[in-house]
């Protein structure tokens, strides 16, 4: 599944990453030279694995905040050492958009020196309210097809009709 994600990506002129939590896994990705890591929230003060991805200094390195403070990012963007590199995504895991949180995007502009994206965990059909407050990156969560159940089916795109989403 991970070399055909990655080709039809490729193919199709788009980035492809992956949240990694196993740090064996790295040097798989690396070969396939895929565009980003996504740091989950959960991970951000593993430092471990963050230096690790580090060492890869092609590929983003994207921090999904969710809950995080300030200080976490701060002391994440720290140990990435790469800020033309790194972009901090705002992660919401409402079922429908929070203003809230979509609200970071803007203080996290101010705050920080680096591009602020955001991770869509919310229905997809209500995207279009996150466009107002110009997130330099959007992630999208896609999925081979509509019968296989994974954590984030909910929001996933499925693969083949990426295309009428874009």
């Amino acid at each position: 599944f991970y070399k055909y994600a990655i080709k039809k990506c490729k193919d199709n002129n788009k980035l492809i990453g992956f949240a990694v939590q196993d740090p064996k896994k790295i040097n798989f990705l690396n070969h396939q030279k895929i565009d980003f890591y996504k740091i989950l929230n959960e991970d951000i003060n593993n430092e471990a694995l963050i230096k690790k991805i580090s060492k890869n200094k092609n590929a983003l390195k994207i921090i999904s905040t969710s809950n995080d403070t300030i200080d976490q990012i701060k002391k994440t963007i720290k140990l990435i050492n790469q800020n033309s590199k790194t972009i901090i995504s705002i992660t919401d895991f409402n079922k429908k958009l929070n203003s809230k949180y979509l609200e970071k995007i803007k203080t996290y502009k101010k705050i920080f020196n680096l591009k602020i994206g955001y991770g869509n965990h919310s229905e997809i059909k209500g995207l279009s309210k996150v466009f107002k407050f110009k997130p330099e990156l959007l992630l999208l969560y896609v999925k081979l097809d509509n019968k296989t159940r994974f954590p984030d089916s909910f929001h996933a795109i499925s693969l083949n009709s990426l295309k009428k989403y874009l």
